[in-house]
């Protein structure tokens, strides 16, 4: 008895594992896609700076 409560404790945790696996990856994607639409809203930003430095 005491072993299949432990096996399932342990399916459950797997489980758990995985789920938590998925939400980071999902976050993780979120974060990235929102940083490089920021990246590529805020690059003209310094090369525009930096060619009126340079003229």
């Amino acid at each position: 008895m005491t072993g299949w409560f432990q096996a399932r404790q342990g399916k459950k945790l797997d489980d758990l594992v995985r789920l938590a696996w998925i939400y980071a990856a999902l976050v993780g994607w979120r974060i990235a896609s929102v940083a490089a639409r920021l990246a590529s809203l805020a690059a003209p930003l310094p090369t525009a700076s930096v060619v009126s430095r340079l003229q």
